[in-house]
């Protein structure tokens, strides 16, 4: 059982062949998620329609040509020109988000934490596509698919959270390692974006599942602070079970800037740091 949701998968899947793995852990995930269609099967790394992580980091020039093309884009969205490495920072804030999304889904919905190579996640951002390609796929022991070439058991749910952070942190750090000279960010700095897109990640899926709370205790048991590489914790604060707030999102205060203050001074994000 689910110790964060009823809205989470309570009942195992079915029994499946290997081949048939990827598209099921992700069928779901697929079906809330609709800022792009979800893919899970093999495509073609090296075309150039692909996004992928391992481009990002070996294709001379990409990063700096996608940055230039983020800031022309915020420049006529906000009619404000970003400075480069605010530029950089937020195009990398969208990669990463929708990236640790496609390690986080399976793991909330379905209790399956996907490993994916550099090359195993592309977006297809003309085409609106997010494709996922898992090499690895960890379970718990009593999962139909525990068995399977190509898949690996955990003892329990806190092994398998620590499957999803190895994950996770396994596919960024080169992608995070490029950026971040574009971003003026250290490592600190940039696993504090890590940790803000991975726990952001999760309380996305509660807002679409309609339970916003245990989205925040699954990211706050997650993260709960002193797991490297990430830098601090997702700390979400709950609202009161009882009373007139008890309605209220639950809210962090994440653990790097966005800087989104640059292009407009007068506004402050709610879960922004400079607010402590």
């Amino acid at each position: 059982m689910s110790p964060f949701a009823s809205t989470v998968t309570d009942a195992l899947p079915a029994p499946v062949r290997r081949a048939e793995l990827p598209e099921q852990m992700y069928r779901r995930f697929g079906e809330l998620f609709t800022l792009l269609r979800v893919a899970a099967r093999p495509f073609d790394a090296a075309d150039p329609r692909w996004l992928t992580a391992g481009r990002l980091v070996a294709e001379e020039g990409l990063a700096e040509r996608l940055a230039k093309v983020h800031g022309e884009r915020m420049t006529a969205l906000h009619g404000t020109a970003p400075r480069p490495d605010v530029a950089a920072t937020d195009m990398l804030h969208r990669y990463a988000f929708v990236a640790a999304l496609a390690f986080s889904g399976p793991w909330y919905l379905e209790r399956r934490v996907p490993w994916l190579s550099p090359d195993g996640l592309g977006v297809d951002e003309a085409g609106g596509v997010l494709a996922v390609d898992p090499w690895l796929v960890s379970v718990l022991p009593d999962d139909p698919a525990a068995g399977l070439p190509g898949v690996r058991v955990v003892a329990g749910p806190e092994a398998l959270r620590g499957e999803l952070r190895q994950s996770v942190a396994e596919f960024l750090e080169p992608v995070l390692e490029r950026m971040g000279p574009l971003m003026r960010r250290r490592r600190h700095a940039q696993w504090a974006m890590a940790t803000d897109e991975l726990a952001e990640g999760i309380h996305y899926l509660g807002r679409l599942l309609g339970d916003m709370p245990s989205a925040a205790l699954a990211a706050n048991a997650l993260l709960p602070g002193g797991t490297a590489p990430y830098s601090g914790q997702a700390g979400y604060r709950l609202p009161p079970a009882t009373g007139p707030a008890c309605d209220a999102e639950p809210t962090r205060t994440r653990m790097g800037c966005c800087f989104f203050y640059t292009l407009k001074p007068d506004l402050l994000c709610e879960t922004c740091p400079r607010s402590r």
